[in-house]
């Protein structure tokens, strides 16, 4: 469902974007002037940005045995918790550090930079159930620890590359817009990055 208004909202946006250079083209004003401000209006539209987010959940079931008072003549005792862990994985570029300079005069659009992923992993953890006993207790250091070492076991199993490379695909698709933008002005978009294939625009 997302994707589809995903695919929606960047239609209409290229659909409102040409009417605007439409517009702009049958006024009489300049056309030089009038595409590099189309452009550049448009590049700084956008800001930074999420372009990707994964979720990850897990149960960590952690048991502990002990001796009862430490003595060795007394039975074993154990003591379990079960912690189910959330991780929120964000990808996000800041699209403030992006080159992109608009040659209105030799009609191209230059790309020259793109910004690097930022990658941040939100996680919590909580207790599902515990099972101790009144001579073997879980104390709050238990606590602490267990948690902790869960949320570390959550981020872990968040595929890193994959989503830097998910991520960068719907960068491309975001950005697609303005080159779509630049192609109905007949510019040349030229990518110095290499990041990008314009055989389909």
């Amino acid at each position: 469902m997302n994707y589809i208004k995903q695919i929606i909202g960047f239609s209409l946006g290229v659909i409102i974007t040409l009417l605007t250079v439409y517009f702009f083209r049958n006024v009489g004003n300049d056309d030089a002037n009038t595409d590099y401000y189309i452009l550049t209006n448009q590049i700084s539209k956008m800001n930074k940005m999420v372009v990707l987010e994964q979720d990850f959940s897990n149960m960590q079931k952690t048991k502990i045995t002990n001796k009862l008072l430490g003595l060795d003549a007394l039975p074993v005792s154990e003591k379990e918790i079960v912690i189910f862990t959330k991780a929120k994985a964000q990808v996000s570029y800041d699209l403030h550090k992006m080159k992109i300079e608009v040659d209105s005069t030799n009609k191209k659009l230059i790309i020259k930079e793109l910004p690097n992923a930022e990658i941040k992993i939100f996680s919590d953890a909580e207790i599902s159930s515990l099972d101790d006993s009144f001579f073997n207790r879980f104390s709050q250091e238990d606590f602490k620890r267990i948690t902790t070492n869960a949320k570390k076991n959550a981020e872990k199993n968040i595929d890193q590359p994959k989503l830097r490379n998910e991520g960068r695909k719907q960068l491309m698709k975001n950005l697609n817009e303005i080159f779509v933008l630049a192609k109905a002005l007949h510019y040349d978009i030229i990518d110095e990055t290499n990041s990008f294939d314009f055989s389909k625009l």
